[in-house]
């Protein structure tokens, strides 16, 4: 299977907690931004009162598993929103490492099934390329005019490059201009995924590895990792190998979706391939 994972946040921070009281102040803070709603205000929509509200926000008290489906159902939250939430709990007040590695897991799991993918569908050949999903993901440092110069050289795409992906962004619903007139993305996560050999996805890889290669020469140890492992390989155990990758570019992008200060674009690529040349 070939994967190429692009983050993306457009006001769904409620995904990255691992804490169901942070999911429902996380929720409160979308309402609030979005259309005003007061603390009052949530507190009649989730039959609560002001003071539990904020006993939540503060973590200084619990609710029941019930009262947070109850209060998930008020919010009419999707099914995989709700089970994050749910997860959450019960990651809240569990005891014992194993459980909460357990639990931990399970979150990923369900995190991971909310993102959209993109597959062999009929825009495939439209986004899944270098430059758009890059562009894509610069919007979270700059939502903004989309001025094709300054991404060109931002980025060192070419002017028609630069076009063409934001016109296939565009007519794709991928961006869409907000309230305040700046460019947002609509998708939290894009996965352009491919069950089997696909020209466009190794043409992405490809493409990420020349960009690897330059920036080992070009930049410095302190703005660029690099490491590689030599592994000898059971072949019953790729499967577990390629969805611990998985879940190291989801927890990447988890730990950088946390702060506020973002200010650069990088890639990681990940390229696990057979080194001796047996068959197969």
């Amino acid at each position: 299977m070939q994967c190429i994972k692009c983050g993306n946040v457009f006001g769904m921070e409620v995904w990255e907690t691992t804490d169901y009281r942070d999911a429902i102040h996380s929720i409160f803070q979308e309402k609030k931004k979005k259309s005003r709603v007061s603390l009052r205000g949530f507190a009649r929509i989730v039959s609560l009162s002001p003071s539990t509200l904020h006993g939540l926000f503060s973590k200084s008290t619990h609710l029941s598993r019930a009262r947070v489906l109850e209060v998930t159902s008020k919010l009419k939250l999707s099914r995989e929103l709700k089970k994050h939430c749910l997860l959450s709990f019960d990651l809240a007040i569990a005891k014992g490492e194993a459980k909460r590695k357990s639990l931990e897991s399970r979150i990923l799991g369900n995190r991971v099934a909310f993102q959209t993918y993109l597959t062999e569908a009929e825009h495939f050949h439209r986004i899944a390329n270098f430059e758009t999903l890059a562009i894509n993901e610069w919007l979270t440092l700059h939502s903004r005019r989309l001025d094709v110069k300054e991404i060109s050289k931002a980025l060192g795409f070419t002017p028609a490059a630069v076009e063409d992906s934001l016109a296939a962004l565009l007519e794709f619903g991928y961006i869409k201009k907000g309230v305040d007139q700046k460019w947002l993305r609509t998708r939290k996560r894009v996965i352009a995924r491919s069950t089997q050999d696909n020209e466009l996805l190794k043409k992405i890889h490809v493409k990420a590895l020349e960009h690897a290669r330059e920036a080992v020469h070009a930049q410095s140890a302190s703005i660029r990792y690099s490491a590689t492992e030599f592994v000898s390989v059971d072949p019953s155990l790729m499967p577990e190998m390629k969805e611990l990758t998985n879940e190291y570019l989801h927890r990447l992008q988890a730990l950088a979706a946390k702060s506020e200060k973002r200010g650069q674009l990088y890639t990681a690529s990940i390229c696990l391939f057979r080194l001796d040349r047996g068959e197969g």
